[in-house]
């Protein structure tokens, strides 16, 4: 933006002889229409938003109107105001803004041009807490092993804040009737929330699970869209819903035979096994699908395999 005021009664579409009342529901009108929230990734329309702030903020004070209608925007006196000095708490509420600024975390920053951005950020969380605008969707990432992923499970995630009370769903009151006490009423807790994924059996990577209602908050509130990370071991291959994936084993666990744990699932072991072999387990892989054990005889690689089941083994069980 430059530093020569525009014409504010043109910015915001009104004739000089516009009345303050006029002046307000044309700054509210165009504010709303033109917030970025509304027009996500619109550069643009946040320096349109910007623009029309400073418009009213000049016409809605009598001596700052007065002064651009005697110089205009021709003088070296029309020159940006400083528009550090407005109270732009005022400048919102005055446009009929329904914001409750004190009982929703926090005032409005008091500076203006050098801080715009920042008093533009808490606008925002504003006007989506007091239901003006639609609440941020939280998206997040949950790591989830591949040997859990063929019967799913459950994983707590901690959703970053504000965020909807996940025990209210942000009405502040609970089924009983009685005020929730985990986020004291507020239907939001500000520092975010922890909840429970229910993964779904065969979840595949990439996969992404929506918790509705339990984003930022708003009206209507987002969701939260919770990004699966299957954890692939480098030994592991998915080919559809077949896992295909190489073991290696000492030439005595070969010749002898046996049992090994892949991925959770034993596997039986033919006596006289051959290195590359290859041993397919029905419905082991994901989703009906098949586990493709692809078998290595190799002494350092099937002790040091060895070692890690008896690790695994001993912690799960200790």
């Amino acid at each position: 933006m430059t530093n020569v005021l525009r014409n504010p009664y043109e910015v915001l579409g009104v004739e000089r002889s516009a009345s303050a009342d006029e002046i307000k529901s044309a700054y509210r009108k165009l504010a709303l229409k033109y917030h970025p929230d509304r027009n996500p990734g619109d550069a643009e329309a946040e320096e349109r938003f910007k623009e029309l702030s400073e418009a009213y903020a000049t016409l809605r004070d009598p001596a700052s109107r007065e002064r651009f209608d005697r110089y205009g925007t021709t003088r070296p006196e029309a020159s940006r105001p400083d528009f550090n000095t407005v109270d732009w708490q005022t400048v919102f509420r005055e446009a009929d803004i329904n914001i409750d600024f004190d009982g929703r975390g926090g005032s409005m920053p008091r500076t203006g041009n050098v801080m715009f951005d920042v008093m533009f950020g808490a606008l925002t969380g504003m006007m989506r807490n007091s239901g003006l605008l639609p609440g941020e969707n939280r998206e997040l990432t949950l790591e989830f092993p591949l040997e859990e992923a063929r019967a799913g499970g459950s994983r707590r995630v901690r959703i970053p804040g504000p965020s909807v009370c996940p025990e209210c769903r942000g009405g502040g009151v609970l089924e009983s009737g009685q005020a929730c006490t985990t986020c004291a009423g507020q239907g939001v807790l500000r520092s975010g929330s922890h909840v429970d994924v229910s993964v779904p059996a065969g979840v595949r990577d990439g996969v992404k699970l929506r918790l509705k209602g339990l984003g930022g908050p708003g009206r209507p509130p987002g969701d939260v869209l919770v990004n699966v990370d299957l954890r692939v071991p480098n030994n592991v291959r998915l080919a559809g819903n077949d896992i295909h994936v190489a073991v290696p084993v000492t030439p005595l666990e070969g010749s002898r035979g046996g049992t090994v744990m892949v991925l959770g699932v034993p596997i039986k072991l033919p006596a006289g096994a051959k290195d590359g072999e290859q041993l397919r387990v029905p419905q082991a892989g994901l989703n009906g699908g098949d586990m493709i054990v692809t078998l290595s005889l190799d002494v350092w690689k099937g002790l040091l395999r060895n070692v890690k089941d008896w690790m695994r083994t001993t912690l799960v069980t200790g």
